[in-house]
């Protein structure tokens, strides 16, 4: 449970005609939504303190609840239901649904047009009814179909404070439309939520010790592929010659070294994400005094001037930031009436100086990789590169002894080390991803080491090797000395202009970059999410100099970039430098696969992305959040992967065939994955600058695309299998589940086969590359071997070695002492047999959410487990009862078996070690023989090299 979190009160509207207004809501399952601390949450406390309450749970920790906002989700309309049925058969189950969905009676713009307008009540008590209003949605939310709504009474204060006092006149109808206020409301709503983000700490910066300086632009021309709109509206890309103007310090600041805490190893942290109102900004940690000093031989002036021509006393200055970090500026017509430019900027500025409190918020610090010296690249990123089978891996069987080679060498030893070494394996289990379950096996080892020759910890170790690999499917293989970087633009230069209001010497040309993490002169290749495609591909040169160890406190987490005449700002998707971080690889293999990708041009967008004005009013506000909500970015990186994989298999098909390929038809697919590339950009920004354009039409047209005649996007006849049957398929299904009943293990077999299908037709379907089953939804496709990155790794990953030394199960009786169940409590094992299936249930489904982000999915599972164990330390069940429960999962006695017990074991396991502890682990005989851990090696004296650094294994009694 993360101790920075205040739960409050979640509804999704699914289907208002569905809700069961009987059904009580549990405290948990109301309070299914959290807000991380923040500003916001700061302000509110302040003035409704007495909305926050604190409860604290058996195990002692303390979890902050509030009624002062309610998260509601928009996820469909409402619609008719009528009498009918409908089939389905899940896991070997039919079931029949007795409603269908009829006729639409209220759609989702509807549904958020009445409560934007009049908000609702709700009764969160017996005796109180509370009513809420429209309120703030972050980005994110937007994109989830989200939005909160606070308190009615705290509405009018918060409002205010959040938008600075600004106040925007609501669309009129009773006036001529022209004389009604337009509004970027897009805009309004992404930076009047700033304060929602969450906070890790704070840190004081007194107004007066900023320094704001101009905005500056790289500018030069260069050649791209460019996505414009044809005449028809539609987005097409073409070479051509551009101008590029990169904005060097885009969200960027420099803050002195003095406000950066010193950590207990005496280290700071080379950056902080800053929030405040209207104010975003990463702030990195720069030696400014220092940096005057020299300038002036410890003689600077007295004052520097801002942009604004205002004096800052130069030993004063603490942040060093642009306009671009202030969004206030966007607004600045409704601070000042000032008809010069300028002037309006200024005084809006002197606006935000008197009214900011001195206290920002700190988002998050650069952080390195929980992996060590390697972290994981994507699919997409393997996917845009031009590798063969053999630089994808290599595995090599010598008599005993079997080697690796190529970018999966790492991957592959580790995965033989997890099946045959113990101790490689309880080191995996201790430091990576540490749930219930796993704690639970790490610490059962050390009661008795006879429990790895069990069924239990087979399965356990099987499930946790499987798993692992289902993610190197997904492309997620780590890479020795690679990790995410934060990227900070020409900071030396930043410096120079805000002491002598010019450039004086540029450190870095075209694409040179400097990372502590690497060597210098070393080429490196670097890529930013989402890698659209090849022209997203980044190779560049780490070149030191002096002034970085002067007057910059990098780590080897930040990197410095060069933005003055190179395309890296267009090349990694748009990147700025406000926290965004591309992923750093030193791999030989990497690099010079990269450096192909260098002859295929940077995808660059000239779709027209002015801000849309639209009125203030409720139904302008429905549109553009109805609009960001339909979030195409998934549909676009899929294509963009589809289409990347028939450009490498005619490119290695050619290359096969000894035969020139045919760049008409590679430039033609490249054109297309070119303009998903600029369309994922306008998607992922939707939310603070809505555009018009309809994404969806031009992924519909993709289905459509030829070249020659012919379709790209290849079809073929396969066997389908049907999420509805009809009633007659669902009659034999029924008849036949009840003959397999009686029938023994290999005439089930038949009639199973049989069952399946029953619910197969053939079908025209598009062909997708194998690598597809695992990384996109959607079984409705054929799936086939392309000569691309991502199916050559699951051609590898097929021909991994099996374990080398199998020993065989010894029965649990030997580690866990039969219970005597008379003794054992059945109500209690119904009951915690209910609350575990149940959780398993919702950690299921938020597996399945695709609306939510790693880190919103990771806080709401740590929930389930929490609130899991908090329900199972409310039963009080004694060894015999917990012996019962692990014998049903383990026993030889078919009579004794609980199927749904089976079916989640090592989820129960583990959440009965968190709720019991010894109680729990007394269920389980001692026998502790010698344990083998892994520990750091020097160089000298080790064992193994895992992922380029050394261990040495080490005996335990």
């Amino acid at each position: 449970m993360d101790e920075n979190r205040v739960y409050n009160p979640a509804h999704k509207i699914k289907d208002k005609s569905k809700d069961q207004q009987n059904k009580a809501l549990s405290k948990y399952k109301l309070y299914s939504c959290s807000l991380p601390y923040s500003l916001d949450l700061i302000k509110l406390n302040q003035i409704d303190p007495k909305s926050f309450y604190i409860i604290k749970n058996k195990k002692g920790l303390e979890l902050q609840y509030t009624d002062s906002i309610i998260n509601v989700s928009f996820l469909s309309g409402r619609h008719e239901y009528k009498d009918g049925k409908k089939y389905r058969l899940k896991k070997g189950k039919l079931f029949v649904q007795d409603k269908i969905k009829g006729k639409v009676l209220e759609t989702t713009p509807q549904l958020r047009n009445d409560l934007y307008k009049n908000g609702f009540a709700i009764k969160l008590y017996e005796d109180t009814i509370i009513e809420f209003v429209l309120y703030k949605r972050s980005s994110s939310k937007a994109r989830q179909g989200s939005h909160l709504f606070i308190k009615k009474d705290s509405y009018e204060t918060m409002i205010k404070w959040s938008r600075m006092n600004m106040e925007f006149k609501p669309f009129d109808t009773n006036i001529p439309i022209e004389d009604n206020e337009i509004v970027d409301i897009a805009s309004l709503k992404a930076y009047e939520s700033l304060t929602l983000s969450g906070i890790e700490g704070l840190v004081t910066i007194n107004p007066n010790e900023i320094l704001l300086i101009n905005d500056l632009k790289g500018e030069f021309k260069c050649r791209a592929s460019i996505t414009r709109l044809n005449k028809e509206g539609k987005p097409e890309a073409k070479d051509d010659e551009t101008k590029i103007n990169n904005l060097l310090w885009d969200g960027q600041s420099l803050a002195d070294t003095s406000l950066f805490s010193v950590d207990e190893n005496g280290k700071q942290k080379g950056m902080m994400l800053l929030r405040n109102r209207w104010f975003k900004s990463c702030a990195f940690n720069t030696n400014i005094q220092k940096w005057f000093n020299d300038c002036f031989d410890n003689k600077p002036p007295e004052y520097l001037k801002d942009m604004f021509n205002r004096n800052i006393k130069t030993s004063k200055v603490k942040l060093i930031t642009t306009p671009s970090s202030l969004k206030l500026f966007k607004f600045s017509y409704k601070i000042s009436n000032n008809d010069n430019e300028t002037e309006q900027m200024k005084e809006c500025y002197q606006f935000w100086l008197k009214n900011i409190s001195y206290k920002f918020g700190i988002c998050k610090n650069e952080k390195p990789s929980h992996f060590g010296n390697c972290n994981r690249l994507s699919y997409q990123m393997l996917n845009s590169l031009p590798l063969d089978k053999d630089e994808i891996g290599v595995i090599e069987r010598g008599g005993k002894i079997t080697s690796y080679q190529g970018l999966l060498q790492d991957e592959l030893y580790y995965i033989e080390l997890l099946k045959n070494d113990i101790s490689v394996f309880r080191h995996h289990i201790n430091n990576f991803d540490i749930s219930p379950s796993r704690e639970f096996i790490f610490n059962l080892l050390a009661v008795n080491d006879k429990v790895q020759r069990t069924k239990l910890f087979k399965d356990f170790r099987k499930k946790t090797i499987d798993n692992y690999i289902k993610d190197l499917r997904k492309g997620k293989i780590k890479i020795t000395n690679s990790d995410y970087a934060v990227l900070i633009g020409n900071p030396i230069e930043m410096l120079q202009y805000a002491t002598f209001g010019k450039i004086t010497n540029r450190l870095h040309s075209g694409n040179q970059i400097y990372c502590p993490k690497y060597d210098d002169s070393i080429e490196l290749v670097c890529f930013r999410n989402p890698n659209i495609c090849a022209g997203n591909v980044f190779v560049a040169k780490n070149i030191y100099k002096q002034e970085f160890s002067d007057y910059l406190n990098l780590t080897d987490n930040i990197v410095t970039v060069n933005s003055f005449d190179s395309e890296i700002c267009d090349r990694l998707q748009g990147q700025d430098f406000d926290s965004d971080s591309m992923i750093i690889n030193s791999s030989p293999i990497l690099v010079t696969a990269g450096k192909k990708c260098e002859k295929l041009l940077t995808p660059i967008s000239r779709i027209e992305s002015k801000p849309q004005d639209r009125y203030y009013s409720t139904q302008d506000m429905v549109a553009v959040d109805n609009a960001i909500s339909k979030n195409l970015i998934g549909d676009i990186v899929n294509w963009s992967q589809l289409l990347n994989s028939y450009y490498w298999d005619y490119y290695w098909d050619s290359i096969k065939q000894n035969k020139k390929a045919d760049d008409d038809l590679l430039n033609e697919i490249y054109n297309k994955i070119s303009v998903l590339s600029s369309l994922s950009q306008l998607e992922i920004d939707k939310a603070k600058k809505y555009v018009e354009i309809n994404t969806k039409r031009y992924i519909d047209e993709l289905h459509k695309f030829e070249y020659d005649g012919n379709l790209i996007i290849k079809k073929d006849k396969a066997f389908i299998k049907n999420d509805v049957l009809t009633e007659e398929q669902a009659k034999r299904i029924e008849k036949l589940q009840r003959l397999k009943k009686n029938l023994k293990k290999d005439n089930a077999k038949k009639v199973s086969a049989k069952i399946n299908n029953i619910q197969m037709d053939e079908k025209k379907v598009f062909i997708r590359p194998i690598f597809f089953k695992y990384c996109a939804k959607g079984k409705r496709y054929k799936f086939e071997a392309f000569n691309t990155s991502m199916d050559y790794l699951q051609n590898i990953i097929d021909d991994i070695p099996p374990v080398k030394n199998r020993t065989n199960n010894i029965d649990i009786s030997e580690i866990v002492p039969t219970p005597n169940f008379s003794t054992g409590n059945k109500k209690q094992i119904i009951k915690i047999k209910h609350i575990c299936t149940s959780a398993d249930s919702d950690i299921k489904s938020l597996y399945e959410d695709d609306m939510l982000s790693d880190k919103e999915r990771y806080y709401k599972i740590s929930d389930v487990h929490n609130r899991t164990i908090c329900e199972l330390q409310k039963i009080s069940p004694n060894n015999n009862t917990l012996s019962a429960i692990i014998y049903r999962v383990y026993s030889k006695n078919s009579k004794v078996i609980d199927k749904d017990f089976v079916s989640i074991k090592m989820r129960t396991f583990g959440w009965l070690y968190k709720a019991y502890g010894n109680i729990f682990m007394e269920c389980f005989n001692k026998s502790k023989g010698i344990t083998t851990n892994l520990i750091k090696a020097n160089d000298n004296d080790y064992d193994y090299i895992i992922f380029g650094e050394k261990y040495k294994k080490v005996n335990t009694i």
